[in-house]
């Protein structure tokens, strides 16, 4: 029984990450166009070749940030990367493990061990980037907090789970 939540879980989360950006546009790179319904929603108007923005690009328009505040969540962002690297090569190693243990029929103590380790390496990952937020929602005035904390917060998620977090390719 506890296995079929922890799988159902692992589902959820995948779909998760499968969703589009909100507002249902795509990331992918689009032809350039004057910005209008058919021509890519995110990539905006004007011919410049569609470039994809990156995290810190969608989070500098989001929250309005200056160019200080730019260079101030860069830093942190990078620092809270760095902090999340070893967790970032173990979950999935460990993801794997619980797996393969499913499938060799191991006791259920053996495990539900393994699946008590994924679940402590998945919530080491979201304090770090729950700190994260935190230090960056500090960094925001009254009026950039009301305006970007969701943005801020979603983009979050998710994000040190790669290994260069301000990649354009990367959707959260």
């Amino acid at each position: 029984m506890y296995l079929r939540f922890v799988l159902i879980g692992a589902l959820a989360a995948g779909f998760t990450f499968a969703q589009e950006p909100a507002g249902g546009g795509s990331l992918a790179p689009q032809p350039p166009g004057n910005g209008s319904v058919g021509n890519g929603g995110l990539t905006g108007g004007g011919g410049g070749g569609g470039s994809v923005p990156t995290p810190l690009d969608r989070l500098v328009q989001a929250c309005n940030l200056s160019k200080d505040q730019k260079k101030q969540f860069s830093a942190i962002l990078d620092a809270d990367s760095k902090a999340a690297a070893p967790l970032r090569k173990q979950i999935p190693l460990t993801r794997q493990q619980v797996g393969a243990a499913v499938l060799a029929g191991k006791s259920p103590d053996e495990i539900k061990k393994l699946e008590e380790a994924s679940g402590q390496e998945t919530a080491q990952m979201t304090q770090i980037e729950m700190k994260a937020f935190g230090e960056l929602f500090a960094k925001l005035d009254p009026d950039q907090q009301k305006v970007g904390a969701q943005r801020l917060y979603s983009t979050l998620t998710g994000m040190f789970m790669k290994k260069d977090w301000n990649d354009a390719g990367v959707t959260f």
